[in-house]
This record gives C-alpha cells, structure tokens and sequence, in this order.
C-alpha cells in the first residue's frame, strides 16, 4: 500500500493486489474506487477498467500492440517486415499508412490514400527536407546536431526562414526569425536565462535555488514570494494550497476580487475549476491519468490518446486529429473533420519542436503566434483556425491559461 500524509495530518491510502507473478490486479484508491487489471496467458496487458473508461489492448504473435481501446474508440495497428509501423487506423476510420526508407528511416506519410508529408533525412539521421502540401521544408544543423535553419518556400517563393545561434556553453544565443524578427538571449554564469532582447523584451530574476522568483512582460509579474517551494505571490497573484501541496485558489486584481478556485480528486488530479466570471470547467480522466473530456458551459469535449499522446478530440460540430513525427511528441499535421472529410493543415515547429505556424496545403498560413520564452503567447498574429498544441506534449486550456501537461498542469506566468 502506499500513504500519503498532508500537512494537516489528514491521511490518503492506496491499496495494490498483485498475483503471484507480481502483477497488479486491482488498485484500490482513498476515495474507495477500484481499477482492475487484466492480462493474458504471456502476461500482456489485456485491459484496464476504472468503471467509466474502459481500456483493452490485442497484440500480434510478435507481442506488438495492434489494437487499442478506449472508451468509444479504437486504433488499430500494422507493422512492416522490420518490425516498423506502415497503417495506422484512427479511430474516426482515417488511415495512416507510413512509408520507409531501405534504412528504415521515414520516407511518406499517406492520409486515406492520399499524400500527406514526405521526408529526406540524411546519412547521420537527421531531416533534410519534408514536403508538407505545396511547401518544401529544408533543414541544417551543426556537428552536434543542433538545428542552424528552417527554411520553408514554395518553389521560389519563401514563406519562412528561421535562424538559430548558440553561445560556447551550448545555449540558444539568438533566433533570427524572417516574419516575427529577432531575438537575443543572455544568460548568468549558472547558465540561467536572465533576459530576452527583441520586440517583446523580458528579464528574469532567480534565487540561490535557482527558483525563478519574477519573469517581466506577463500577467501579475513581479517578484515572487516562495516558501517551502511553494510560490505563494507573484506580483498581484497569491496562491493557496491544499495539505498536498495542491493549488487549490488563485487571487488577483483589486483586493483580490478575481478568484479562481481549482478542485482535485483523490489522486491529485485537477477536476474542476471555478473561474473568476463564475463559470466552472470539468475535467474528468482515464485509469492512466490521461485526460478523457473537459465540460464547459454545458459542452464537452473529449480526448483520445494514443499510448502518451493526444490523437484527436471529439465535441458536437467539432473533430480534429493530430499526426506527430513517429515516436515523438513533435506534430506534424492536424486534421480538421472527421474521416474522408478530414482536412490536413500542417505544423511549422522552431527548435524545441513548438509550433510557431500552421499552414494549409496550398501554402498559406493559418495559424501563427510569437511566444516569450516560457511558452505563454505574447501576440496571436493570424488565427484562421485554432491550435491548442504549445511545448512539446502541451495543450493549451485558453479557459484557466494553463497548459494541460499530461501528469500536471503548467503555468507559463509563473514557470
């Protein structure tokens, strides 16, 4: 069994059953909910039942996984001779087919049938170029690997070109960007980034610890207040905590009128919010702690996930899928609707693989935004259509600001 103890004194205890190969049958949480697992005859995972959301999982005689159930949905699985993934079914019935090279790095991507990306790499592993609709995308690194330029162009016609510098300890120096412009980075000698020169100007001041106390240029910034590192005021912005250590209030503004209260299951998951205007959010998730649906003012949306990673979203009028490079969580395509009807738009990532534009087969781009360094957006310049993706493994909750990061919640104005 595991216990966790609040400052309080207050007591949570999970319980675990195992068989006598050591595998967990059922996890009985604080609040008395049971999770029951199941395996089959080689000891594979077969399912998981929390009661609300059921998951189950089929492999081939090869022990990979060619079948994932969640809830409603399904995605099912193909592999090459190589053992490499060639189809992936969606759960809305689109299909993935993944094309390699003799080396068994990526050559294509097909959508229902139809090209979706293409890609070059080099010798050493590295992409070169990826075909993306009508763009070209051309990429060069250092000898250690690190990305130099992003050039993207249409022929002759540059959309995009991106430059990247870095100083003799190894950190981003400067990113020369030919539609948001540039930007310096200066760092202490303990390799901290202390201030960001360029149109949206920033400075940063951290303690001893290396705890970032004040960030300028966001929301409440100001010098922060920590103890027991827990932050508890930045600027105009105080927190409360529950006896986990969990936020549970956050109060800003004139005699900290602007209230948002946030609520957590037994497991320390977020739940609920009740925000400042009065209106609640719901959050509800899977036996993994993914997140399976948000309700708010009456409409929910749910998730799908495939292993780690969001797959697509489902709300009444509302479908979206995403593609991502294989094994990472780096986007490649987002695909608005649902099956034949489902139209790619395609992700244009910076160095850490956040997306800085979205653009559509034809060339134009949809969807572009200039970030400060911690992730929170600074200005929303062309918003056809929404991306809610941000850091790598990051969705943004425009409702609370925070970044849902699969085992927490991230602020970018606090860090």
């Amino acid at each position: 069994e595991k216990k966790e103890f609040g400052d309080d004194g207050s007591e949570l205890i999970t319980t675990y059953q195992r068989d006598s190969a050591g595998r967990l049958l059922v996890k009985t949480l604080p609040d008395g909910e049971q999770v029951h697992y199941a395996y089959d005859g080689l000891g594979r995972l077969v399912s998981v039942d929390d009661g609300q959301w059921p998951l189950a999982y089929r492999y081939d005689l090869q022990d990979r996984l060619i079948e994932e159930h969640q809830g409603w949905a399904t995605l099912r699985y193909a592999y090459d001779a190589l053992g490499k993934l060639s189809h992936c079914r969606l759960p809305d019935g689109s299909r993935l087919d993944y094309r390699h090279q003799p080396g068994g790095a990526l050559a294509a991507i097909q959508l229902n049938g139809q090209p979706l990306t293409a890609h070059q790499f080099t010798a050493g592993g590295r992409e070169q170029f990826r075909q993306q609709g009508v763009l070209l995308s051309e990429y060069q690194y250092d000898e250690q690997g690190r990305l130099l330029a992003h050039r993207v162009h249409q022929d002759e016609r540059r959309l995009l070109q991106r430059q990247y510098r870095y100083d003799a300890n190894g950190n981003l120096a400067g990113i020369d960007d030919s539609r948001k412009g540039s930007k310096r980075f200066h760092y202490d000698p303990l390799d901290r980034l202390v201030a960001v020169r360029g149109d949206t100007p920033e400075s940063f001041v951290h303690d001893p610890a290396g705890t970032l106390l004040a960030q300028s240029g966001t929301t409440g910034s100001g010098l922060a207040n920590v103890k027991g590192n827990r932050l508890l005021m930045q600027g105009d912005r105080h927190f409360d905590y529950d006896a986990f250590g969990n936020l549970i209030r956050e109060r800003r503004g004139a005699g900290h009128k602007l209230v948002t209260e946030y609520r957590y299951d037994a497991q320390h998951r977020l739940i609920g919010a009740t925000l400042p205007d009065g209106r609640q959010v719901h959050y509800r998730y899977d036996a993994f702690g993914r997140r399976i649906a948000k309700t708010l003012d009456g409409r929910t949306t749910e998730f799908l996930w495939q292993g780690e990673r969001l797959i697509a979203e489902s709300a009444p009028g509302h479908y979206r899928s995403y593609v991502y490079e294989p094994g990472t969580f780096r986007p490649l395509a987002l695909l608005q609707g649902e099956g034949p009807q489902a139209q790619p738009c395609y992700y244009q990532l910076d160095h850490l693989g956040t997306p800085q534009e979205l653009t559509s087969p034809g060339g134009d781009i949809l969807w572009s935004v200039k970030y400060r360094a911690y992730g929170n957006v600074a200005q929303v310049e062309i918003a056809d259509i929404d991306n809610p993706l941000r850091f790598q493994g990051q969705y943004f909750d425009a409702e609370t600001g925070l970044h849902y990061n699969r085992h927490r919640y991230y602020n970018p104005n606090t860090g």
